[in-house]
């Protein structure tokens, strides 16, 4: 125990220095004023083991933030998120979980976040996933000549931007995009799960790969290509304790086939634990004791780690809805602006407007970021002729309300925000 508290006082620290940086944000716009990065450090575990196991804690606090895409991660008391960067350069935001105060992750005083100088904005133009180890931010940005995409770290500041590494440019080239994507880094490797097109016979191939590559520079050639399967659908992966569990959804000779991966981290050993018919086609995994929760798309499945037994949620969902799960709760989204909160059960526990008042005349495409400290998080899109506009939300679930936290418009052909 005393080691874990010790772990978070840096992190109290940082979120202390955080907010001195930034002015109080109101609910629709950022303030000017980013955190003092140079009052800032992050100090790295000292204990070995966790040096090499990762954080037990932080693996606790992201649990239900393996969103799609992973656009949020929580380290202590803050959540990391962006943007999706559709036709800009994405911007990373951070949000006090405590005051609910949100701000660009820039750090520069007086920065009005509109141009490349502003620390918040990260990578060329396209989404970035985040994730975190060892008290770290990391995310993924794409790079040109050739194409593929670099594993970059910083500070929980956002200071000290760094590129660690490229992927493997052959086993990243997809003729058409990826359609699920995700990462994880574990000790000293980062781990890679992505459906794709690959080329054959001047035909697409829906494949789904797993690899591993070493955490180093100069490592592209290096990798350990775990799992490749053919006639994918959707693949969805996440990191608990020394355990990278991994579902794929696969069609072929019109059966759904589902399968569910267990790979050990530290032995570097593979377990297929189920395979069968299943119209199982999800892109979040969920660990919640000794169960895996498969969610986003509707339906969604429970999985027992136990005895293997795969089981679907009784939801009553339709096939089109969202759904997000939480723990004993799972949200899901009926129309763009209403939803229903039931528990694993089936129970109802609410069911109304998830958006706040503010918002319900705009045209909106909801994205789940998923849930933490007792709130679903979302990013809204809504569209112009002239500009798109993200609004991030927090849903409560103590009491079911809906708070507008932060808000950024983009001119149409402009690839910074304001």
């Amino acid at each position: 125990m005393r080691t874990r508290l010790l772990r978070f006082v840096p992190a109290l620290l940082l979120l202390l220095a955080l907010l001195a940086g930034c002015t109080t944000v109101s609910e629709e716009t950022a303030s000017n004023e980013g955190p003092d990065q140079a009052a800032q450090t992050s100090e790295s575990p000292s204990d070995p083991a966790q040096e090499a196991h990762g954080d037990d804690a932080l693996t606790e606090q992201n649990r239900f933030l393996h969103g799609i895409e992973q656009r949020a991660v929580r380290i202590g008391d803050v959540l990391y998120f962006t943007d999706c960067g559709a036709n800009h350069v994405p911007m990373i935001l951070a949000v006090d979980l405590k005051t609910m105060e949100c701000f660009p992750l820039c750090g520069k005083p007086e920065c009005e976040h509109k141009n490349s100088s502003c620390g918040a904005y990260a990578g060329n133009a396209g989404p970035v996933s985040l994730t975190a180890s060892q008290g770290r931010l990391y995310y993924l940005d794409t790079v040109f000549a050739p194409i593929t995409s670099a594993v970059c770290r910083m500070e929980p500041d956002g200071s000290g931007r760094t590129e660690i590494t490229r992927l493997n440019r052959d086993l990243e080239s997809t003729s058409d995009g990826k359609s699920y994507s995700w990462f994880g880094i574990y000790a000293d490797k980062v781990y890679r799960v992505f459906c794709g097109d690959y080329m054959e016979d001047a035909n697409p191939h829906e494949t789904a790969v797993f690899y591993s590559q070493p955490l180093e520079a100069d490592s592209e050639d290096r990798v350990e290509e775990l799992l490749r399967v053919e006639n994918a659908v959707g693949a969805a992966a996440c990191i608990d304790g020394h355990d990278l569990y991994l579902c794929v959804s696969t069609v072929q000779d019109q059966e759904n086939r589902f399968s569910v991966y267990a790979y050990d981290m530290d032995a570097e050993t593979m377990e297929t634990l189920y395979s069968g018919l299943a119209s199982c086609v999800p892109s979040t995994i969920v660990c919640v004791e000794d169960e895996l929760l498969f969610g986003y798309g509707a339906p969604a499945f429970r999985f027992s780690l136990s005895d293997h037994s795969l089981a679907e949620l009784p939801l009553s969902t339709n096939h089109d809805d969202v759904v997000m799960v939480g723990p004993n709760v799972v949200f899901i989204h009926s129309s763009p602006y209403e939803c229903r909160c039931v528990d694993y059960s089936g129970k109802l526990l609410y069911e109304g407007f998830y958006v706040p008042d503010e918002l319900r005349d705009a045209d909106l495409t909801c994205l789940p970021l998923g849930f933490t400290d007792g709130c679903f998080f979302f990013l809204m899109e809504s569209f112009t002729e002239e500009s798109v506009s993200y609004h991030f939300l927090a849903f409560q679930t103590t009491d079911y309300t809906a708070r507008l936290l932060y808000s950024l418009t983009v001119q149409n052909g402009n690839l910074f925000g304001g």
